[in-house]
């Protein structure tokens, strides 16, 4: 499956993008009472590609600082990508269940492609 979801910093559009994965498995599912054939189940793998616009939050920043963009660019300057994979919005989602429940994802070990 593909998605471009919300951009932009905050919790409100970190909370839409989770709340846009939710939607978009749930109309995977067609035919009458859903009973028929539903695509996130209908393979052993599921992939989720795209623009998911997941963001890096940093503990204690607030997101759209100039600090934080200051240090996340250090850190991938340094190519820190352990503790950036730490401070991932998806990750993070993933872990406590917040979306893709079941979903997992590698940790990356390049820079990011945009900003």
């Amino acid at each position: 499956m593909t998605a471009h979801l919300e951009a932009h910093e905050g919790g409100k559009h970190y909370m839409n993008r989770n709340s846009n994965l939710a939607e978009i498995l749930s109309g995977a599912r067609v035919g009458q009472g859903h009973k028929y054939f539903d695509a996130s189940l209908n393979s052993h793998h599921a992939f989720f590609c795209g623009d998911l616009n997941y963001r890096v939050v940093l503990p204690e920043k607030e997101i759209d600082q100039e600090e934080h963009k200051r240090i996340v660019r250090d850190m991938v300057e340094k190519e820190e990508w352990s503790a950036l994979n730490d401070y991932d919005e998806l990750g993070q989602a993933l872990t406590k269940k917040e979306c893709l429940n079941g979903f997992m994802t590698l940790p990356c070990h390049f820079p990011p492609t945009f900003k």
